[in-house]
């Protein structure tokens, strides 16, 4: 049998009588639970089309503002696709969505357009295209509400091609 001093590396006087070996991660259990709950996790993808889309934040850095976009495309909970967007500075550069008649396509702030495949459901990378007129069917933005820290889906009429056009950056 062990010795119950050096059960788990910790001495048997510091838990009170009726402890086995190792109930101590059984405490620690309810602590995680509290730090996982109150971590933040991404808003839900929103539903367009036949799709489940969401732009998930990637921190670059510890305390600074600006962070890493990723375009994430689903279907039924299943991953689908994924693409690297233009990083946001801190000034929450949104994502524009538009449909057309072969799909949704996606304009990033800097000029980049994407779209998905309907064959192979892959984001397919269209490519740089600065100023260029955008579609009509104008679906909504993708944003970064200074409240959630998250980024959302906000549906709107129309926008115009000086609001999705921000940084001459390819």
């Amino acid at each position: 049998m062990p010795d119950r001093d050096n059960a788990c590396g910790l001495a048997a006087r510091r838990w009170p009588a009726g402890y086995g070996k190792c109930d101590g991660i059984k405490m620690r259990i309810p602590i995680l639970l509290i730090i996982a709950l109150l971590l933040p996790r991404p808003l839900p993808a929103v539903e367009i089309g036949n799709y489940e889309v969401n732009v998930e934040r990637k921190n670059q850095h510890p305390f600074l503002v600006d962070h890493n976009r990723i375009l994430v495309i689903s279907k039924r909970g299943k991953m689908l696709d994924k693409f690297t967007l233009y990083p946001d500075p801190g000034a929450r550069v949104p994502l524009h969505v538009f449909e057309d008649q072969k799909g949704l396509i996606f304009i990033d702030c800097n000029g980049y357009w994407l779209s998905i495949n309907k064959e192979t459901e892959k984001i397919n990378k269209m490519g740089w295209f600065w100023m260029k007129p955008v579609p009509d069917k104008y679906l909504g933005t993708f944003r970064l509400r200074k409240e959630d820290k998250e980024h959302s889906f906000k549906k709107e009429a129309n926008t115009t091609e000086k609001q999705v056009y921000l940084y001459k950056d390819p």
